[in-house]
Order: C-alpha cells, then sequence, then structure tokens
C-alpha cells in the first residue's frame, strides 16, 4: 500500500473509508462527502486516476490499495475507526456474449466486486465483536441494476452484484444477533448512471445489439442518472437513515426503500 501523502489532520468530524474512489461513483461521494465537512479516505488501484487539486486537501487522503486483499479491511479498520464505509469498488466486466468467454473472464466480478464486500462485512463483524466498545458504524455495499433483471452481455457481473445485496443482508444479521452498533445497507441503481466507464461500455455494446444509437438506449431513462444525483441521494441515505439494514434503489427520480 502506498500513500498520497503521509497523515490526515485531527478532527472530531466523522470519517469516512470510500472504496473505490479513484473513479466514477466513488470519485463522486468523495467529493461529496469531503465537502461536507468529513475526513475522508479515498482507497483506489491506481492513484494515477485522480487529480489531487480537485479535492480539499486538507480532510481528504488518497491511499493506493487493493480493497479486495484480506488484509485491508483488518488494517484500515484498526488504524482509522471509520464512522462510514462505502464500497463502491470493482471490476469493469467485458462485455460480450456469455459463449466468448473463458471462465476468468466470466468469474472476475466475484473475485473482485463480490470478494470486497465479503471480506469488509466479515472484518467489520469480527472487529466489533472483538471492540466492544467502539462507535456505531454504517456500511454501505454499492449494487447495480445488472442484480434485479441480469446483465447477458456480462458475464457472471449481475450475479456478483446480486450477491453483495444478499452479504450486506446477512451481515446485518450477524450484526443483530450479536447486538453490535452496525448498520448494513446496499443501495441497487435502476439504471446506468450517466458518467461512468461501465455505462459508457455497457449502453454501447446493448445499443448495438438493439440496431440504435447509444444516446438512444440510454434515452429509456427520461431522466438521467448522474454522478452528482447519486452522490446527494446516497448522502441523503447516510444522513437520514435509521433502519437498522436495508437496501436501496436509486433511479433518476430518486431512492426507494425496499426493505
Amino acid at each position: 500500500m502506498t500513500q498520497s501523502n503521509n497523515t490526515i489532520r485531527s478532527s472530531k468530524d466523522k470519517l469516512a473509508i470510500i472504496i473505490g474512489a479513484t473513479s466514477g461513483t466513488g470519485l463522486a461521494l468523495t467529493h461529496r462527502f469531503a465537502k461536507a465537512g468529513m475526513q475522508v479516505i479515498g482507497l483506489g488501484r491506481n492513484l494515477e486516476k485522480l487529480n489531487s487539486s480537485s479535492f480539499p486537501t486538507s480532510n481528504t487522503q488518497f491511499i493506493e490499495c487493493d480493497g479486495s486483499r484480506t488484509e485491508s479491511a483488518d488494517h484500515f479498520l484498526s488504524k482509522y475507526k471509520p464512522d462510514l464505509i462505502v464500497i463502491t469498488g470493482g471490476t469493469h466486466p467485458k462485455m460480450s456474449p456469455i459463449n466468448q468467454m473463458d471462465w476468468a473472464e466470466f468469474s472476475e466480478p466475484w473475485n473482485n466486486d463480490t470478494k470486497i464486500t465479503f471480506e469488509w462485512t466479515k472484518a467489520v463483524i469480527n472487529h466489533y465483536r472483538e471492540n466492544k466498545h467502539l462507535t456505531p458504524i454504517k456500511m454501505i455495499s454499492i449494487s447495480s441494476g445488472a442484480a434485479l433483471h441480469g446483465s447477458p452481455l456480462s458475464g457472471g457481473y449481475a450475479g456478483a452484484k446480486r450477491m453483495q445485496t444478499f452479504i450486506t443482508e446477512y451481515g446485518q444479521i450477524e450484526a443483530d444477533a450479536y447486538d453490535l452498533p452496525i448498520t448494513f445497507l446496499s443501495i441497487t441503481p435502476k439504471q446506468l448512471i450517466e458518467g461512468t466507464d461501465i455505462a459508457l461500455s455497457a449502453s454501447s455494446v446493448y445499443a448495438m445489439r438493439k440496431g440504435i444509437t447509444q444516446n438512444e438506449f440510454m434515452a429509456q431513462w427520461k431522466k438521467p442518472l448522474t454522478l452528482e444525483l447519486v452522490a446527494q441521494q446516497i448522502e441523503s441515505i447516510v444522513s437520514n437513515d435509521k433502519s437498522g439494514g436495508c437496501t436501496y434503489l436509486l433511479s433518476g427520480d430518486g431512492f426507494e426503500r425496499l426493505s
């Protein structure tokens, strides 16, 4: 793990760890939470993607880290004791029919996206069982609309994203069983998020299969789901949710609670 700087300013404000903070939703959330005054640790595999000059340096720190590694979660939980963890990181699946994939390509989302949620959920539960006096924490795992209806041109991606939701639900069951102050939330965008690499690649492939343009494919959603809107909605959920664990859907119309 290599750090973009060596220290983060101490503060009484709450601290968030964003996994997958170097692009897309993770980057938008890092901006949003930092501007709201939170201390933010942004984890990502490739810090070269960042334009660090655009961030409030006093309360944002980026660290190069593979969030799917087993030791990563234990390390950051012990060192920073966050109030909030948001999992946005994962792989960009190969976009092709299942018969044109090998098993490694098909299963890659399970070994990245699903594994990140598994490792951090497990670590949070065990960390809190061993440290009885920790303050409450929320952990959010962001899934994909593919988890709702499948995605025949992205291999195991849809199943991997659906499993992320199951893992957060299992985590809440265990946290409640041990009476731990942990809230697990699963958030699933119902539509492609404009401005993300996955939206660009998925809309291109599916538009081509339908014989329409990429813009026509994206126009199926009358209200676009932008990165700014996603960050705004997630910040609202973090601020107001007192459910003790549940699943939310996001769309251009806002969010809705499923359970």
